[in-house]
């Protein structure tokens, strides 16, 4: 698994991306390379955090956790932009 707090690497496998100031706003498109990925970042709205892995049948579960006044964009390969 890959855990980072770098605003580079956070965009590419964590896959968010501040989108607004003061992260008002995200998009939230994560690479899945590898089996996993886990990101936290601190916002001035609190800590934002996403995570995803496959699972032993290849399907792949994501969670995003948004602290309270930051919207997201998700854009997910298999779908539509949510």
């Amino acid at each position: 698994m890959y855990s980072f707090n770098d605003s580079a690497l956070s965009g590419i496998l964590g896959g968010i991306r501040q989108t607004a100031p003061a992260w008002n706003a995200v998009l939230f498109r994560p690479l899945f390379w590898g089996e996993s990925a886990r990101i936290a970042i601190p916002t001035p709205h609190g800590l934002l955090e996403s995570s995803w892995h496959e699972k032993n049948d290849g399907e792949i579960e994501v969670q995003l956790s948004l602290p309270e006044g930051i919207e997201a964009r998700v854009e997910l390969p298999t779908m539509d932009p949510l």
